[in-house]
């Protein structure tokens, strides 16, 4: 849960008993003794899980030798300043900790020293402000945690799905249309929905849906929008009511997150829609078919995905869904990469990496993604087109050039329907014994094995080795020449003896 306003009182109230306890070299028994408190109260108001009466305060205030006006004052002390900062920060106040097992108390008083608490959190928010780290960019990390840790498959929503899709008589196979579900919002949740304005703004055209709340709420999708996108969008708005979700971005493209509770159940309204559309049986069934085939078949994958009335990313992440827990195949990873044609860059968009190998996706500050990966060579060559260009796919083993794990992957392309960009998604397995035994094509040798890497700074490849390198080695010759000189360091002192 987020930090409240009187839990941060208590967390600073507890610090400074802490730091003044310490300072004057009394122990909790000798401190708790003095003031007349039980031990296990004292550890509970240090810990910030308990805000003592007045006339505790009083006691506590005249053992430690401190007014107790200090003891309670708002203002800071100046060891414990960078504390009450990183504790009224908005990081702070909403990052779900408890999806960790984690108190916030515990952030401010690890080893038991506040000043060194102090120190660290300082640090934390230094090096956030220093790399322009966004407050998003820590909940949706922890949003990616919480997935892995579940191995991104969530059995309540899967049959909360379930069970919607029985009680409206849809059965395991029934396709369900974009019209149907308009007319359930419509009808029986008095939506007043508009397919029309955003397409015909020019500020709002990239917007693929805009919600406003009120006694009869108003949902703006986008008429632009492919069907099977539009489906998406009302399953997603259906997710939010059958689950009673609250929590809610009130566009497509969040301006700015408000809180975890908004990005987790964001999440879950956006897995059902998933699971409500594709069903994890049929799904399931489908993917084992075409995994057991006995060779490749790229068109077979984009027939699936006709099949299920979706997008290539809607198809691949709810792959990746099904993947570990139906089809045993945990170690995997699913990767969204956009790309402007005649640009040099490579954004990832999305990323959930289940595997134990770093992928690409968040490499340093002003590096190239290596351009040999599967969904960089489609984008690269896929070019300018119309919003009606068929999707492209592409297999390939990627085999990693420092510590040869290998990666089945495959990736789509398409150009997006709202802008001028186009989009690859990827879904790699770890080609172990397992991968082997589920997927019967994965050493067909009608796709390529190709040497990999993040990006082009850390890769040994030279220029003659590898065509695709966009910059210098720089990253790995830093790394070599820092290597080279330990070793002629160590040489030298062995030589001394």
């Amino acid at each position: 849960m987020p930090v409240s306003a009187e839990q941060n009182m208590q967390l600073i109230l507890g610090l400074r008993v802490r730091q003044r306890r310490t300072d004057m070299g009394l122990s909790l028994t000798e401190t708790a003794r003095s003031a007349g408190l039980s031990v296990s109260y004292l550890s509970e108001i240090e810990k910030g899980k308990k805000h003592p009466r007045l006339d505790k305060i009083m006691d506590l205030a005249r053992a430690l030798e401190i007014k107790p006006e200090d003891l309670v004052s708002l203002r800071p002390d100046r060891d414990l300043d960078p504390v009450s900062e990183a504790l009224g920060s908005r990081l702070i106040r909403t990052f779900p900790f408890h999806l960790f097992g984690v108190e916030p108390s515990s952030l401010a008083g690890l080893a038991n020293n506040p000043a060194r608490a102090a120190a660290l959190l300082r640090t934390f928010l230094d090096v956030g402000r220093a790399y322009d780290i966004q407050v998003e960019d820590f909940l949706l990390a922890a949003l990616r945690s919480h997935q892995e840790r579940h191995r991104n498959h969530f059995e309540d929503l899967e049959e909360e799905a379930r069970t919607y899709r029985t009680e409206r008589g849809w059965g395991p196979e029934a396709t369900i249309e974009a019209d149907e579900l308009r007319k359930i919002l419509e009808r029986e949740y008095g939506y007043d929905i508009d397919e029309d304005l955003l397409p015909a703004s020019d500020q709002l055209r990239s917007f693929r849906w805009v919600y406003k709340e009120g006694t009869r709420p108003r949902l703006f999708v986008n008429g632009g929008l492919l069907p099977s996108q539009r489906a998406f969008v009302y399953a997603y708005e259906l997710g939010f009511l059958h689950l009673g979700l609250e929590a809610r971005a009130s566009a497509s493209s969040w301006l700015e997150v408000e809180s975890f509770e908004q990005v987790l159940d964001n999440f879950k309204a956006s897995y059902f829609a998933g699971a409500l559309l594709m069903p994890e049986e049929a799904v399931t069934r489908d993917l084992k078919g075409w995994l057991g085939a006995p060779g490749w078949d790229g068109q077979g994958l984009l027939d699936l995905i006709d099949k299920h009335r979706a997008t290539p990313e809607m198809f691949l992440y709810r792959f990746a869904q099904v993947a570990p827990k139906r089809l045993g195949l945990e170690d995997m990873f699913f990767f969204r990469f956009n790309h402007r044609p005649g640009s040099e860059e490579f954004r990832p968009t999305r990323v959930l990496n289940l595997s134990r190998v770093p992928v690409p996706h968040g490499v340093g500050l002003d590096e190239h993604h290596c351009r040999r990966w599967p969904a960089m060579q489609l984008l690269r060559d896929m070019g300018p087109a119309p919003a009606t260009t068929s999707p492209v796919v592409k297999a390939q083993r990627s085999v990693f050039l420092d510590d040869g794990h290998e990666f089945l992957v495959v990736s789509i392309a398409r150009p997006l329907v709202l802008s001028s960009v186009n989009a690859c998604v990827s879904i790699g397995f770890l080609l172990d014994d397992t991968a082997r035994e589920k997927i019967a094509w994965c050493d067909d040798r009608t796709f390529p094995r190709v040497e990999v890497h993040l990006s082009c700074e850390r890769c040994p490849l030279s220029p003659e080795a590898c065509g695709d390198r966009a910059a210098p080695p720089r990253v790995h010759d830093a790394l070599q020449d820092r290597t080279g000189r330990i070793a002629s360091l160590q040489g030298f002192l062995d030589d001394l003896d």
